[in-house]
């Protein structure tokens, strides 16, 4: 039960096409896979191997990945059944880094991605980079999935399914009618004797939020991905079809506010502590998704353990995630705007966001308004957004996304120096880029984390950006479902390799 795709070629797509992984996942197979094997499992993103037969650095300049033999592609044109070989790996890897905006801060810390032979594939490294051995470059759910070259064609393109969409996956891409649905038929020749149970997988295109519902109560469809379904339409439906499964994790995004700390009023420190100290987190997480979300500084330790949880901060940092409003007031006159007055805040949005992101921004504006500040919102249609908050070129406080699924995206994609980091907030703080440098240089796992721990205590000390809580994000599916998981999780499709019917 997924909407239409907004495009085919899923490593160019940006992750704010969720659609994408339950198509791509089921074709395509990643080297590295994140969550448990089945549900109720885990909601963690810690990765694991999936079709890589092993990885390992043999210094910290070079990581070394083993490529399975026997592994073949699906039985299609242009590929026809061909073996796997660590060239593919490779093209991979490197077309990732071309395309996908997520990977560019990796970029300069590759030197090369080579096959050594038909099964190892080296990837060379200016200095050492974490993210390198993350989800987010070896297994992401959207854009890591291996490709055959031939399948792009001579202009190497993967917009078309019907050509080149051909993987390693359990199923084989079939049909699209555009508004309807999309088909996948069974992969005989995976590479899991046995698998996939199933002869065929079909998503139905309902885009209307009420459809999905009535289809899973009556029981038309036997899964809804976890993108469809809200909390109030999980809660009706635990009240009117009490036999549905249910599996719930903290979300993979949320709304971040950012401010332009290189210009007044926000460049004050104090204002920026004041104006978090406003925000009753708890009270939103209540009203808006009646208790169902979870108040964070940037993500969820159940999605990675480097995240710090609120209770996880020291004290005098934890107070700033915290509703403090006489404190708030009294760092708004320290700073010399008694009662809020003379402090004025631009504030830019877009009604194209989910509505929780609005909610979100509502909330700031109303936070704000009630502490005497003048709050001046510009709601722009998304054409003009996408070339002032998404550049950075907005003044004042603006909304956004985060995808708070990977520390190394969350640290140095958004808020670092980097040449490559979008970086909204106009941060130029030596000692957090410092930091930052040391975490992703760090390929050991405790040192990494006691450092994932300092940046984060630095992000919340300086209240360098404003994160909504965490809404909960649902699976669905009927009881005659078994093994079914997170409909895009793990990003490798086990899912639809596992899931089987008893009707």
């Amino acid at each position: 039960m997924i909407e239409d795709p907004p495009a085919w070629d899923a490593m160019a797509t940006s992750n704010s096409a969720p659609v994408l992984r339950a198509l791509n996942g089921v074709v395509f197979d990643t080297l590295a896979r994140t969550g448990g094997s089945a549900p109720p499992k885990s909601c963690s993103f810690a990765i694991e191997k999936n079709l890589a037969a092993s990885w390992k650095y043999l210094d910290p300049l070079t990581l070394e990945i083993k490529i399975p033999q026997g592994v073949k592609f699906q039985n299609k044109p242009l590929v026809n059944g061909r073996e796997l070989t660590a060239e593919d790996v490779a093209y991979s890897l490197r077309r990732l880094l071309k395309v996908n905006l997520r990977m560019s801060t990796i970029v300069p810390y590759i030197a090369g991605i080579e096959a050594k032979d038909g099964n190892t594939v080296v990837i060379s490294l200016t200095k050492p980079h974490s993210g390198i051995t993350s989800a987010a470059f070896l297994g992401n759910k959207y854009t890591s999935g291996i490709l055959a070259k031939e399948s792009g064609g001579t202009k190497e393109s993967w917009a078309d399914p019907y050509t080149s969409w051909v993987g390693t996956g359990p199923f084989m891409f079939q049909q699209y009618l555009n508004g309807v649905r999309t088909i996948f038929e069974r992969n005989s020749g995976y590479r899991k004797p046995g698998l996939p149970y199933l002869d065929r997988i079909e998503f139905p295109i309902m885009p209307d939020a009420g459809t999905r519902t009535a289809a899973l109560r009556s029981g038309r469809v036997d899964a809804s991905t976890q993108f469809g379904l809200s909390w109030p339409m999980v809660r009706e439906l635990g009240t009117t079809s009490p036999s549905i499964k249910v599996f719930q994790c903290p979300g993979f995004s949320q709304a971040m506010s950012s401010w332009r700390i290189d210009e007044p009023p926000f460049n004050d420190v104090r204002v920026r502590r004041a104006v978090s100290m406003l925000l009753d987190r708890k009270a939103l997480a209540e009203k808006v998704w009646e208790g169902q979300a979870t108040v964070v500084a940037l993500g969820s330790s159940q999605i990675d353990p480097s995240f710090l949880d609120v209770e996880g901060f020291p004290p005098e940092t934890r107070k700033y995630l915290e509703y403090r409003p006489e404190e708030a007031m009294r760092l708004l006159a320290e700073a010399g705007y008694p009662g809020g007055k003379g402090l004025e805040v631009a504030f830019t949005h877009t009604m194209a966001h989910p509505r929780s992101f609005i909610e979100w921004s509502e909330f700031l504006i109303a936070a704000m308004g009630r502490a005497g500040i003048t709050v001046k919102p510009t709601w722009m249609e998304y054409g003009r957004y996408s070339t002032t908050y998404t550049r950075g070129d907005f003044h004042s406080l603006g909304t956004g996304g985060l995808s708070a699924s990977d520390p190394y995206i969350v640290f140095e994609l958004w808020l670092s120096t980097a040449s490559a980091a979008q970086n909204k907030p106009r941060v130029k703080d030596p000692e957090l880029d410092r930091l930052i440098a040391e975490f992703t240089g760090t390929i050991e796992e405790a040192k990494a984390k006691e450092l994932a721990r300092q940046i984060q205590v630095r992000i919340v000390d300086q209240v360098y950006v404003l994160v909504s809580p965490l809404p909960y994000t649902y699976a669905v599916w009927q009881p005659w479902v078994h093994d079914y998981l997170l409909a895009d999780e793990p990003s490798s499709g086990l899912w639809a390799e596992k899931v089987w019917l008893d009707r």
